[in-house]
């Protein structure tokens, strides 16, 4: 009796998520593939990525960099705007452009409402700024990664034009310890560089 009553109840709850998915019980009408994909795992961050082609070197990259906390924190509070860090006129970046698209898209993953989305509008951005990623053919997620990191650096680069530094000499390099070299390059590196990137995965 309890068994029969058990699986009363799970066929009853059964019809109302398909009523509730479709809008009509019993519809075959097509439903938006997104709809219903709720995060059923407690806390945030629990968002799949859905695969537009062979696309899953892409979803791998950005789920990597959607767990770096303090860029995550940076992206999703807006702090780029709020400091004035978009660099929307460096020629080694894209304006700004993914920047912004890619903290859109961390704000979706990290609602906690979703299961699973599409990062369709990311894609999109991402293939005008480099056409390499543009289509839907595996690609190597490193390069992707390596890329990423580096546009996401020069879009929030504060300095925005950045002064002739030189090279250290190979005399002086022989001359001094290892820590004091790294020191000094790293002194004229920032005179260049100045960003969320540099603050949390270089040096």
């Amino acid at each position: 009796e309890n068994s029969i009553r058990r699986k009363s109840s799970l066929t009853s709850l059964d019809s109302k998520s398909k009523t509730s998915l479709t809008g009509k019980k019993g519809s075959n009408e097509s439903v938006d593939s997104n709809a219903g994909k709720i995060c059923t795992f407690p806390g945030y961050g629990a968002c799949g990525l859905a695969n537009l082609g062979n696309t899953c070197y892409a979803n791998s990259a950005i789920q990597c960099i959607s767990y770096m906390p303090l860029l995550r924190s940076y992206l999703l509070s807006a702090q780029y705007k709020a400091n004035g860090d978009l660099n929307k006129d460096n020629p080694l970046g894209t304006g700004g452009k993914l920047l912004e698209e890619f903290a859109e898209l961390l704000r979706i993953i990290w609602s906690g409402k979703f299961g699973e989305r599409s990062p369709t509008r990311f894609r999109i951005q991402l293939g005008k700024q480099r056409t390499q990623f543009s289509g839907a053919d595996q690609q190597d997620a490193q390069e992707l990664l390596n890329y990423m990191l580096d546009v996401l650096h020069e879009d929030s680069n504060k300095v925005k034009k950045k002064p002739f530094v030189e090279a250290l000499e190979d005399d002086w390099v022989k001359k001094n310890s290892l820590p004091r070299v790294g020191e000094e390059a790293w002194r004229r590196f920032l005179r260049r560089n100045q960003s969320i990137m540099a603050d949390v995965a270089m040096g």
